[in-house]
């Protein structure tokens, strides 16, 4: 084991062991980024893929000046609201649960959006003869499946089932059971047919904000349940991956994923080229990249979003996912900066993104309200996944995150009548 390894898998044991100590924070933003990308290099510098190759010095100074470059944003927030206390979780959980939201309005909104959900997906089950996992070729249906436009109605499934949860901790007891049943009705229903689409990665984008919220909003949150939750997770995971394999097996992932162990451990090779062939993809592109794109991959949402996307593309000759090593074809969320602006987009767009999240949460450990809380935990969602991909740039993220946003911020603001107590169950 290299020094590199060593010392990055040193960083994450103690940042996590950090988290068991009293009044830790388990999901503060320094904390879950050190993690995730002292365990990625960590991992990635153990080299058991000959698809793995020695980066070269430049390499290395560009993704450690964008991991830095995160956690500087982080740590310039963090002086700025020093001279402001921090209330502990405690009371944090407290004052949330006192706030007044309206029960009628989540409730009505949640209908609005799970109706519009399952109108959407009705009419793109129609034209695709069937839902992907049901189909012969799941792993080519799940690809293909969806109407352009539409299926931001669809793909909104994270947002509505965290409001759902939203709901059911807020207002299980107080609501009447016919609007509770309801809720509980949608949550299922949406639940089950979206995972008919074989997609995994909207799912971790429900999960983990999901988790934060019931972390910061309730006392239910314990380690024993979060890793419970989170072993049950990737179990559900698993499953929708074997229906997307069509009987592919552990061991044909081993060969070609060509391992130096043995194939007794094949069934470690999957987790361990998911994270690791990122950061291969991007030390190798970094390398070869020499033109930049000032902007398109950055905001890659404006792009889908207006349509430009794909004919920019096609007039420029832009290559989304260019240099590829294997079949893994993601690049961290450090690609699409560099992509576009070279080193200078590494170094100063992750401090900008910092700064952000690092707000968020100052914000909510100080004033805590459903709304930062929720703008937050996606934060965390964005946090977890940046060693696979930059969430923040995707379309359907942006809806999801837009739509929450007009939720806790335009329309239950506005709800001051008829209000209720919100308390945890």
């Amino acid at each position: 084991m290299s020094w590199v390894s060593v010392t990055c898998f040193s960083i994450c044991l103690l940042l996590a062991g950090s988290a068991l100590l009293r009044r830790a924070d388990i999901f503060a933003p320094y904390r879950v980024f050190g993690v995730i990308w002292s365990f990625a290099i960590g991992l990635s510098d153990l080299k058991l893929s000959f698809f793995q190759r020695e980066w070269s010095t430049y390499s290395w100074i560009v993704l450690v000046t964008g991991v830095c470059s995160m956690m500087l944003g982080f740590f310039i927030v963090s002086v700025i609201f020093l001279d402001r206390p921090m209330l502990s979780l405690s009371e944090s959980r407290r004052r949330i649960l006192e706030k007044r939201i309206d029960e009628r309005s989540l409730f009505r909104i949640i209908m609005i959006f799970s109706s519009l959900y399952v109108f959407a997906m009705a009419i793109e089950v129609a034209f695709a003869g069937g839902f992907p996992a049901f189909s012969g070729r799941p792993d080519k249906a799940r690809v293909d499946f969806g109407v352009f436009g539409l299926h931001l109605f669809v793909t909104n499934m994270p947002a509505i089932l965290l409001l759902c949860t939203q709901y059911l901790v807020f207002f299980w007891r107080e609501s009447a059971g016919r609007r509770r049943n309801l809720v509980v009705a949608s949550y299922i229903i949406v639940f089950l047919t979206f995972s008919l689409l074989l997609q995994r990665f909207s799912f971790v984008m429900w999960i983990i904000p999901t988790l934060c919220f019931v972390y910061y909003a309730t006392d239910l949150f314990k380690l024993r349940h979060l890793a419970l939750t989170v072993l049950g997770f990737f179990g559900f995971l698993q499953i929708i991956r074997s229906i997307r394999a069509v009987g592919y097996v552990e061991y044909y992932v081993y060969a070609i994923s060509h391992m130096r162990y043995t194939k007794a451990y094949a069934v470690f090779t999957e987790p361990y080229m998911y994270i690791v062939m990122n950061l291969e993809n991007f030390a190798r592109s970094v390398d070869q990249w020499t033109s930049y794109t000032y902007g398109y991959f950055t905001f890659d949402f404006l792009m889908a979003m207006t349509g430009l996307k794909h004919p920019i593309a096609k007039e420029f000759g832009l290559v989304e996912r260019p240099f590829l090593i294997s079949a893994y074809n993601t690049f961290s969320f450090l690609m699409p900066f560099y992509q576009d602006f070279g080193f200078i987009g590494v170094a100063f767009i992750p401090l900008f993104i910092g700064i952000i999240f690092g707000y968020f949460y100052q914000s909510m450990r100080r004033q805590p309200t459903l709304g930062n809380i929720t703008m937050y935990s996606f934060a965390v969602s964005a946090l977890v996944l940046s060693f696979f991909v930059h969430e923040l740039g995707t379309l359907f993220t942006f809806m999801n995150i837009c739509l929450l946003v007009f939720v806790h911020y335009v329309l239950l603001p506005a709800g001051r009548r008829d209000q209720v107590h919100a308390r945890t169950y």
